[in-house]
């Protein structure tokens, strides 16, 4: 192998001559230290002269990224619950899932919730039928009020017509009473037959029985008349509480329906749906 000479420094000029005096080993240790020595100054050399590296000119695209460390907290966080309790049957979401507004996030088990909807619906129906019976009641009510009123009427027509009855028998019973009187003057003196005084006597007995039957017939007319107006106060009253009940019933279907609609609100929130539009 050949060996490559170095150059050697020129502070390192002086010392080679001075060294060729002294011992073997030492001379070595010398030269290895100026060896090395010569070896640092030429890579200092080397090193002290520009590097440069060219490259090609391209368009490319320049790209900036940020990397930041720590935990990311959403600007609004919504609470989402319900206002019933329960146990939730589905679950369509989970964390970082994205939801749009409306969407369906769980369904809690609805039976609870049905089975007190379908109780409502039926004591809302019982109601209802309560109420429209009674409302025909009412209206049944009303009617007989109506009817006893065109009876009172037809009453106070007959105790008129019997009133009228009445003045025309007494007034048959002044002219039989009369004709018997003129008639019983005549036949006094001698100048009527016995036979005529008899009539007028019984012409008179009938008119007399006539005016009491009409005068009868007329208190008879006015006891139905009285009874007419008793049975209308009555069929009034019955009217009025028919009514009074008739509200009472429908008060009662009032307050069943307001129970029937809040048991399907609360069915309805057996569905949890989200409020905006956002990240679970």
């Amino acid at each position: 192998m050949s060996a490559q000479s170095l150059p050697v420094s020129s502070g390192l000029a002086g010392v080679v001559p001075a060294l060729r005096g002294t011992p073997r080993i030492v001379a070595i240790l010398a030269g290895i230290a100026i060896a090395a020595l010569s070896v640092a100054a030429w890579l200092s050399h080397a090193r002290s002269e520009p590097q440069v590296t060219t490259e090609p000119v391209a368009r490319q695209t320049l790209t900036q990224s940020v990397t930041a460390s720590g935990t990311v907290n959403a600007q609004n966080t919504i609470a989402v619950g319900t206002q019933i309790s329960g146990t939730i049957a589905a679950l369509n979401v989970d964390f970082n899932s994205k939801v749009r507004k409306g969407q369906v996030l769980a369904r809690l088990d609805p039976s609870t919730m049905q089975a007190q909807l379908d109780q409502a619906s039926a004591a809302l129906a019982q109601t209802q039928a309560q109420a429209d019976a009674a409302g025909a009641d009412a209206g049944g009510a009303n009617a007989s009020v109506d009817v006893a009123s065109a009876n009172t009427a037809a009453q106070q027509a007959a105790v008129a017509s019997a009133q009228a009855n009445a003045a025309k028998a007494q007034d048959a019973v002044v002219l039989a009473r009369a004709q018997f009187d003129r008639d019983n003057a005549l036949y006094t003196q001698g100048f009527l037959a016995q036979a005529t005084m008899q009539a007028d006597r019984s012409n008179l007995t009938q008119s007399q029985a006539a005016a009491a039957a009409a005068e009868a017939a007329v208190a008879q007319a006015r006891a139905q008349a009285v009874a007419g107006n008793a049975t209308i106060v009555q069929s009034a009253s019955q009217a009025q509480g028919q009514a009074a009940t008739a509200q009472a019933a429908q008060a009662s279907v009032a307050a069943a329906r307001a129970i029937r609609e809040e048991d399907q609100l609360n069915l309805d929130r057996t569905v949890i749906t989200s409020p905006v539009d956002g990240t679970v």
